[in-house]
């Protein structure tokens, strides 16, 4: 079997990986158990999808499944690029007289799009598997045409040809000669260019009909090509790290590996400044940082790497202090009206010992009552002492249990 070398990447410093390019074919599924809540492949499973060339192990419904890594699709046992073109088709359509749509916007239906456009197209030798994502806006149609691969390098010039000189339709519209427009998508575009850089940092290329995933020549030289599964894959030997990885563009080498500098972050083989735009939320501020790249200095009332959290602990501690202030501010309240109940009830006995006293001298006789009941008595000040030394201590006690 051969085997892909990793390439360094600039922007990262992940371990190099290998990925097997033998003909190993691995069974599409194994009998297990599902577990509804897992997520991850077991490490067997893994290994067992792996040994076929560009595929992966995913979980479905609980169980591990042997599948491919995008674009590609599972055919059979292999992981393959599906034999077929994607074209983007844009033209302009006008009614015929007399004719009235449903919507009144100038858009026949889909159905009459695609019976329309299978005609013309057919006729010029154009093979349409599939016709999907028709929109029409204002008599401007657009769609993807899904075409049988059969070598022809000029597909896209085919059906733009094609649609040009289209006769008048059978249907309720004409496409007009001018806006008629069809780009091939792009399969590196489409997934193709993410799996070369799994593989290694390889760069995907197209040439014609067919993809290429070669070495990106700044980082790699070429030794060898291989053919796996219709695509070419180049073998390539790493350069020395110093030979690519630019301190001009925020980067430096660590154990042979190009990453990016402390304060910077890679973004499409590129480092930015970690800070530009401000990745904190919630009103954090994002500042560079020697061992981490950056850090969000978030407000009180978040938390996180990017202050996405809420802070509840915060928000736990302030109820807290509310309630311990409220119960306080209770108490104190309660305080000030037992005392001055008190303080009020004490002056309405004082007024009241006065006015007796008073009236008593008023009303005093050389032979008046002089029994034990006398105001005037020393019994009577004993009782009256007693009352306000009853009274204080009442007050004493029930501050004291309040403070408590």
């Amino acid at each position: 079997s051969t085997t892909v070398s990793k390439t360094d990447s600039a922007s990262s410093a992940t371990t190099p990986e290998t990925t097997s390019t033998g003909t190993s074919e691995a069974p599409t599924s194994t009998e297990s158990t599902p577990i509804p809540d897992r997520t991850t492949c077991s490490e067997s499973k893994t290994n067992e999808c792996r040994r076929t060339p560009f595929g992966k192990c995913e979980v479905l419904n609980g169980e591990d499944q042997c599948s491919c890594e995008p674009p590609m699709k599972r055919m059979g046992k292999k992981c393959k690029l599906e034999k077929k073109i994607l074209v983007k088709v844009t033209f302009k359509v006008t009614k015929k007289s007399q004719t009235l749509y449903s919507n009144d916007d100038g858009c026949p239906s889909d159905e009459d799009i695609k019976t329309e456009i299978r005609q013309i197209l057919e006729g010029k030798g154009v093979h349409i598997t599939e016709i999907s994502n028709i929109k029409c806006e204002g008599g401007e149609v657009t769609m993807d045409l899904e075409i049988a691969d059969d070598g022809d390098n000029k597909i896209d010039e085919n059906v733009k040809e094609a649609l040009r000189n289209a006769q008048p339709t059978f249907g309720d519209f004409n496409i007009e000669g001018d806006g008629i427009d069809a780009t091939l998508v792009d399969q590196c575009q489409n997934g193709l260019s993410q799996l070369g850089k799994k593989l290694g940092g390889l760069k995907c290329e197209r040439k014609g009909n067919d993809y290429v995933l070669a070495c990106d020549d700044t980082r790699s030289t070429y030794v060898e090509s291989v053919d796996i599964e219709d695509i070419q894959v180049h073998m390539c030997q790493d350069k020395p790290c110093s030979e690519y990885c630019n301190v001009t563009q925020n980067k430096r080498c660590v154990r042979e590996k190009c990453v990016c500098k402390h304060g910077f972050v890679p973004e499409n083989d590129i480092c930015v400044e970690a800070c530009r735009p401000n990745i904190c939320k919630n009103g954090g501020t994002c500042q560079p940082h020697s061992e981490v790249q950056f850090m969000c200095i978030c407000p009180s009332k978040f938390k996180g790497l990017f202050c996405e959290e809420e802070n509840k602990e915060l928000h736990s501690a302030k109820l807290n202090i509310v309630i311990v202030g409220v119960v306080l501010s209770a108490l104190l309240l309660l305080c000030f009206v037992v005392s001055a109940s008190i303080i009020s009830r004490m002056k309405k006995k004082n007024n009241l010992l006065a006015h007796d006293s008073k009236k008593g001298k008023q009303s005093q006789k050389p032979h008046g009552y002089d029994g034990p009941y006398n105001a005037n008595s020393s019994a009577s000040k004993h009782r009256d002492h007693t009352s306000l030394k009853l009274l204080l201590e009442f007050l004493f006690q029930h501050l004291s249990s309040i403070n408590i």
